[in-house]
């Protein structure tokens, strides 16, 4: 119910950005531009990021650079539309335009926005985390090219590389470095807390849906914490796995692959424990595991998050973790319990570096 009442304010707010932004009639570019002496050609070339090439890489969503629809929006030196175009799945499309200069964007999977009138209206378009809740959706994608100069009669290439804009955090490998007399340690789970739930095509909006907030189905209940049943996560497809009580056994370390999905996050780790009114903070993945008979929790913030990004977090477990998903980290380093390994990777196999704490 959740899922769908945020998908319906997504809906209804993309019609309300869509109707307030062109209350001005629309050029009509239903037919394309006019060709004639005045006008130049445009070929645009639409570049998509790579899919995945190794096996522990690839997502179980599955359509992570999946192309199902391409829309290319020419906007003049005004912000007026010039020229709109859905060209299917197909990356490349020419265009008849009148000499002058414009600013193109590209839009792959994204809503329809054959009604978009100006720039600032395309940039006002909002995107929501609940649309890809459902595994065979595909993900948005993004991107343009500003200054591209028609000449009479002359030619030009507008290239646009699109990126994703999402980000994703993936819980990569845990490691049982926990002394024996400890018991033994099962995973139970693993969730994305504090997680921004809306964007606009832009990507440049203050986020203001989040959800898991503080670890939790509703944030101003202390005892509402993510399980996975009561109190689900939100979208659960994107921010939860249910890791079935696997057994580590002393010593063991088990490779992982799941990954949770949000939009990017730009504010630290400021909040250090459950309160009942919510103060925006970084994202965390937590890793739910039983040790000794006894559920504890390993939070690991992931702050200041960026888009078409990918954060593959590994963690060594050494002793007991924390009673609440949003308590205190540096708890857990302190009496060396938890061990982290962040690796932080441009989506498109880019530069990497790694964090460790």
């Amino acid at each position: 119910m959740k899922n769908q009442l945020l998908t319906a304010i997504l809906f209804l707010a993309t019609a309300m950005f869509l109707d307030s932004c062109n209350a001005d009639k629309l050029p009509d570019v239903s037919a394309g531009p006019a060709s004639g002496p005045e006008y130049g050609e445009v070929a645009f070339d639409i570049s998509v990021p790579d899919i995945a090439t190794k096996a522990s890489d690839v997502s179980t969503h599955g359509n992570e650079a999946k192309v199902s629809d391409v829309q290319l929006l020419v906007f003049d030196a005004s912000g007026r539309l010039a020229s709109y175009a859905n060209t299917g799945n197909a990356l490349t499309s020419t265009v008849q335009l009148k000499t002058g200069r414009y600013s193109c964007r590209a839009v792959v999977n994204g809503p329809d926005l054959s009604q978009v009138g100006t720039l600032e209206a395309y940039e006002a378009v909002p995107s929501g985390l609940a649309a890809y809740n459902d595994p065979a959706s595909d993900f948005v994608m993004c991107g343009g090219n500003d200054g591209i100069e028609v000449i009479k009669n002359g030619s030009a290439t507008c290239r646009i590389t699109v990126s994703r804009l999402v980000c994703r955090v993936k819980l990569a490998g845990v490691e049982n470095g926990c002394p024996a007399a400890l018991g033994s340690l099962t995973l139970k789970a693993a969730f994305l807390s504090n997680v921004v739930g809306n964007q606009t095509l832009s990507g440049s909006q203050a986020p203001s849906v989040f959800t898991n907030m503080y670890g939790r189905a509703d944030v101003s209940a202390s005892g509402s914490i993510i399980n996975g049943s009561s109190y689900p996560a939100v979208p659960a497809a994107l921010t939860y796995a249910d890791l079935g009580s696997t057994p580590l056994g002393h010593g063991v370390s088990l490779t992982v692959a799941d990954w949770f999905y949000s939009y990017p996050n730009a504010y630290a780790d400021v909040v250090k424990a459950w309160q009942p009114s919510w103060v925006p903070t970084a994202s965390r993945l937590i890793l739910v595991a039983g040790l000794g008979g006894k559920d504890y929790y390993y939070p690991v913030p992931v702050p200041q998050t960026a888009r078409n990004t990918t954060y593959d977090v590994r963690v060594k477990i050494t002793g007991e973790g924390l009673d609440d998903p949003q308590g205190d980290p540096s708890e857990l380093s302190d009496k060396g319990s938890l061990s982290v390994s962040v690796t932080v990777t441009d989506w498109t196999a880019g530069t990497e570096y790694v964090v460790e704490y």
